[in-house]
């Protein structure tokens, strides 16, 4: 669904493939109660991560369970503002909104499989729904962990996308496993690469392990940070393009404080 649902410039009129992957990603989403991502993940995430603005990027010291619900809740009402906005700016009628259509679909998902198969069939359909989307924020939670973007008072971004915005991990056996989506920082600096052609990113933020390892940290948020907290204080105090930032967030009692971070406090 991530990898289907990304528009890619060179496709939307060209490849006449383009809404036909477009269509299966909405599919795949609505299997597991996530048709807004397509909406929010490229029409939000990819434009404002690293900001406040993004409920997609988990802050520097912020458990797991905490970003987890303000994720899912925020991402969902980002997309409906997303597509509402979209949809009165180009004075169209409610039946071109797309999160109407997706619900209703998840809607009928859901009462199909209680009419075929009864309660339980529902309750199966929420649960690994619901799991899924657990899995996929602590995804979420891994990728942006405690790096920051320039931004206005507004929370609108001040800066581009760059590589040192999401962390990075060469390990061939997690990016075989996710296709390559371990790349992530390629990923955000040309969200228009599809996956097999992604690139790894020395130059960004390197996770200390694949997916896998850093999930399970992520689960036990006093070991996650006792693990990442040091390193995205490194990362603050070495990367040249960061000088003369004022981070946002700072608070852990794992990690240094740079520089940077003294002028805030």
């Amino acid at each position: 669904g991530h990898e289907l649902g990304h528009r890619h410039h060179h496709e939307d009129s060209s490849f006449p493939w383009a809404r036909a992957e477009q269509l299966a990603a909405r599919v795949l989403l609505c299997l597991t109660c996530y048709g807004h991502f397509s909406v929010e993940h490229n029409r939000g995430h990819h434009k404002r991560v690293g900001t406040d603005a993004d409920p997609g990027t988990a802050r520097l010291g912020e458990g797991y369970w905490h970003f987890a619900f303000r994720a899912i809740c925020g991402e969902h009402i980002s997309a409906w503002r997303l597509e509402s906005r979209r949809v009165a700016e180009r004075d169209l009628l409610w039946w071109h909104h797309e999160l109407i259509w997706t619900s209703l679909a998840q809607a009928a998902l859901a009462l199909g499989l209680y009419a075929a198969w009864g309660p339980r069939a529902t309750v199966l359909y929420f649960g690994q729904s619901l799991t899924g989307h657990l899995l996929f924020q602590v995804v979420n939670y891994i990728e942006h962990y405690g790096l920051e973007r320039r931004q206005g008072a507004d929370g609108t971004p001040a800066e581009a996308v760059a590589p040192r915005h999401a962390w990075d991990s060469p390990a061939r056996f997690g990016n075989m496993a996710f296709l390559n989506l371990m790349r992530h920082a390629d990923h955000h600096a040309r969200a228009d690469k599809r996956w097999p052609l992604l690139d790894h990113r020395p130059e960004a933020p390197q996770l200390p392990s694949g997916y896998a390892l850093c999930a399970l940290m992520a689960f036990m948020p006093p070991l996650w940070r006792r693990v990442m907290d040091p390193r995205v204080a490194a990362h603050r105090a070495s990367d040249p393009g960061l000088r003369g930032q004022v981070f946002r967030h700072t608070s852990s009692k794992w990690a240094v404080t740079t520089k940077n971070e003294k002028k805030e406090l």
